[in-house]
């Protein structure tokens, strides 16, 4: 039985976009499917529950307190390319986590390296001050946006 959380997008043509992703019970702390072997937490994102294909968006837990994004792939589905699922996600992380979510280093050694297109997602939210870079580790930071307050 899965759970589901709402994430709401913002495209490259400024177009809002709504989605759900995938909280299962055993995890609902972080929101995704937990793998203890490799200390990674897969999200799945989906335009409906019963939706066949998805946005998968993986993160590496390092430490009590960082969570670093290991992998963002849309599957090649035009549902899912180009409407803005990965800043949201590592926005969203920032904030509803409590931990410093960081993009993958390319100096990092064997079995870590960030994409070209992992670099241009990250280029985009450094652009809107949503991210900062570290030149000496080659990485990335999101920063978390503040939490809403609502009126009562």
């Amino acid at each position: 039985m899965c759970d589901y959380s709402v994430l709401i997008t913002l495209d490259k043509n400024g177009k809002t976009h709504r989605f759900i992703y995938e909280a299962p019970e055993e995890d609902q702390a972080f929101g995704g499917n937990w793998d203890q072997a490799t200390a990674t937490f897969t999200y799945r994102v989906k335009t409906a529950p019963t939706t066949e294909y998805c946005f998968e968006f993986t993160v590496q837990q390092e430490g009590q307190d960082r969570l670093r994004v290991v992998m963002m792939e849309n599957h090649g589905r035009e549902e899912y390319r180009a409407k803005g699922i990965p800043e949201a996600m590592i926005l969203m992380l920032a904030r509803s986590s409590g931990k410093t979510v960081t993009s993958s280093s390319n100096r990092a050694g064997p079995g870590e390296y960030r994409t070209t297109a992992a670099n241009k997602i990250w280029q985009r939210l450094l652009g809107r001050r949503s991210a900062r870079y570290s030149l000496e580790e080659d990485r990335y930071y999101a920063i978390a946006p503040p939490k809403r307050k609502y009126a009562h």
